[in-house]
């Protein structure tokens, strides 16, 4: 009886925790957007960009447990890191919002982190995006492989 709850355990885990985990690239993506569109007003007001997200008019307490959020005023893209180990499942990805032409990307790498470098580019490719280089847009994920969202 325990052997066959195990087992069930064994098959059901992973794909519950990838699911859990479509989860929270869905609130990178949000995040990521709302601190870039943060980003563009305070360039509206200041003609710069900023590196330092407290100058922004965002509150995000309780919104950035599960990703790094990084901005920098160079570059005028605002990046969301992830890397977690999950049960099975070590990931490591970047969602990225450009805010040169309003674009989303998933960007992870296909190679290194053990195991992560597959099952991170099969987690950015899940969510339906167009493979390509965010580079040829003037924005940069810093990952090998990358999904235009």
């Amino acid at each position: 009886q325990y052997a066959f709850l195990k087992l069930i355990l064994y098959i059901a885990l992973p794909q519950y925790l990838k699911a859990i985990e479509k989860t929270r690239m869905t609130e990178g993506i949000a995040i990521a957007k709302a601190v870039g569109q943060a980003q563009q007003r305070y360039y509206l007001l200041t003609g710069q960009y900023t590196n330092d997200i407290n100058d922004l008019d965002i509150s995000l307490s309780g919104t950035m447990r599960h990703f790094n959020i990084h901005i920098g005023p160079s570059n005028e893209v605002v990046r969301a890191n992830r890397g977690v180990l999950l049960e099975r499942l070590p990931l490591r990805y970047t969602i990225v919002y450009c805010m040169k032409n309003d674009s989303i990307w998933c960007g992870a790498s296909s190679s290194g982190y053990g195991k992560r470098g597959p099952e991170s580019v099969a987690l950015c490719a899940s969510l339906g995006g167009i493979k390509g280089n965010p580079a040829d847009l003037g924005c940069a994920t810093e990952r090998s492989e990358n999904y235009k969202l």
